[in-house]
């Protein structure tokens, strides 16, 4: 009779454990899928307000270069009373005195003056010799629209540079361009910053096609390619996903696999000529407390 009651007893106890340890598990499965999701929501956030940093420090160089060409353009219609090799001399002038690598004004329908900063001044240079963006942009700004040129190769400079164009007016009518290149190190600079996403992470600046305009001296995939759709790193539903993401000029979050680890990246819009901050880092790379927090969960 004892023995049976032990055995009943035994048998109860069993249940208990068995049921307290199955709610163990599912609570602790729980907690770690929860500290999964925060993991992931933190680590999106912050790579989004980050990008959001980035496109903003582009966005205000870009409107302080406008305002520095709108600035200078101002001064021109009284330089228009100077001979032309004066007019250049203060152009070159200029020039020397600002950030940008040439400078270049253009009479309405007439060829130009160019200067280089700290090279060399132009005179009676031809729309039609320059490359066809840079023709784009001064076309513009003679019909009255200031603008951005897009990322092209400088021959003559031997660098990647891009251009601004701003009308010039006299009496209210527009009677020329000013125009002025900067050299793509100047984004270089400002993407290269050591603290982004807390130094595990880099950032690209890209065309709307996926094609590299800007690359980060810090990054992971080490290969050349021209276009991050080139090689195997990303899944086709990936590369379909963020294809449509720029197609309709919005952001959005991707992943790709290299060398057996697993890379986030974030695609964030600079809302000029298409260009998009691609954003990567490791799927681990933010939150390595958290990480660690995760690991002795799982074990616990």
């Amino acid at each position: 009779m004892d023995e049976r009651r032990i055995q009943r007893r035994l048998k109860r106890i069993t249940v208990i454990v068995v049921l307290v340890s199955a709610l163990i598990l599912m609570g602790g499965s729980f907690v770690a899928s929860s500290l999964n999701n925060i993991q992931a929501d933190a680590m999106n956030t912050q790579m989004q307000t980050e990008a959001e940093e980035y496109r903003t420090y582009i966005l205000r160089q870009i409107d302080g270069d406008l305002q520095t060409l709108y600035t200078l353009a101002s001064y021109l219609e009284f330089s228009e009373t100077l001979n032309q090799k004066q007019f250049a001399k203060g152009l070159y002038e200029s020039n020397n005195q600002n950030d940008f690598v040439r400078m270049a004004y253009f009479p309405l329908g007439k060829a130009g003056i160019r200067v280089t900063a700290e090279l060399s001044i132009e005179t009676n240079v031809t729309v039609d010799s320059l490359s066809e963006t840079m023709q784009r942009v001064i076309r513009a700004a003679w019909e009255g629209e200031s603008g951005i040129s897009r990322i092209y190769h400088d021959s003559q400079l031997d660098e990647d540079v891009y251009g601004y164009g701003v009308p010039v007016y006299e009496n209210g009518i527009v009677v020329g361009a000013l125009v002025a290149s900067h050299s793509t190190q100047l984004l270089v600079d400002i993407l290269a910053n050591a603290t982004v996403l807390n130094g595990q992470g880099y950032i690209h600046l890209i065309g709307q096609e996926g094609r590299f305009l800007v690359r980060s001296q810090q990054r992971v995939v080490q290969e050349f390619t021209s276009s991050i759709y080139d090689g195997s790193y990303f899944t086709e539903e990936n590369k379909t996903y963020m294809q449509e993401l720029m197609a309709q000029n919005e952001g959005g979050f991707a992943s790709f696999r290299y060398e057996g680890e697993t890379y986030q990246v974030f695609l964030e819009p600079v809302g000029v000529n298409g260009w998009y901050l691609f954003c990567v880092n490791t799927a681990q790379g933010i939150n390595g407390p958290m990480n660690q927090i995760l690991v002795v969960t799982r074990i616990t």
